[in-house]
């Protein structure tokens, strides 16, 4: 039998990087000055970035302000031309999510205050098999709230992204902190939970 594959409404965050990278990449070669630019390579060396084997290096300033802007367009938040004066941002301590099918998610952040200009970004993976307890290591942006929206119920936007909720499967629930002028990020903070 042959695979079948949900329309691309399971792409929208996709989509919308893409788009978002697009015009981007477009502004760094388009609208930045060279002074800009400049101030993005200076920026960029205090940006430690680590690999997939551990090792940390810094990234150009190219790859900074692409970084950056894409996930501040991903958002609907406008282009950053100069680099953020601040790598700084508040952290989440705790998250919580409970599911039930057909379509309830809940997830509970802590802090539930943030700075100005801050929004939770959370992110997910489809249905995992209960047996997996590793932190998948790719999670798609599904939606960006503000600490008000708490706790937030994400049945909707689950639903776009990976169809009806399944009981007896497990999902992950990724949530970092975006500053939505800078799009500098926290770390991401994991929870996992079973769909009853």
């Amino acid at each position: 039998m042959a695979a079948t594959s949900r329309p691309h409404q399971q792409d929208r965050t996709w989509i919308k990087r893409a788009a978002g990278f697009a015009t981007v990449t477009n502004a760094y070669k388009n609208t930045l000055t060279d002074a800009n630019r400049l101030a993005w390579e200076m920026a960029a060396r205090f940006i430690i970035v680590h690999d997939n084997i551990g090792r940390t290096h810094t990234m150009p300033g190219r790859n900074y302000f692409i970084a950056t802007n894409t996930k501040l367009t991903t958002i609907g938040s406008a282009l950053n031309l100069v680099p953020p004066a601040t790598t700084s941002v508040s952290g989440v301590s705790n998250v919580t999510a409970s599911a039930t099918a057909p379509g309830t998610i809940t997830v509970v952040i802590t802090p539930t205050m943030l700075g100005v200009n801050e929004k939770y970004w959370i992110a997910a993976n489809g249905p995992r098999p209960l047996g997996a307890q590793k932190v998948p290591e790719s999670a798609r942006l599904i939606a960006a709230e503000p600490a008000s929206a708490l706790p937030i119920n994400l049945a909707t936007v689950w639903l776009i992204n990976y169809g009806p909720l399944v009981a007896n499967t497990a999902i992950w629930i990724q949530v970092r902190v975006i500053n939505t002028v800078t799009g500098i990020t926290s770390p991401y903070f994991p929870a996992r939970t079973i769909v009853t």
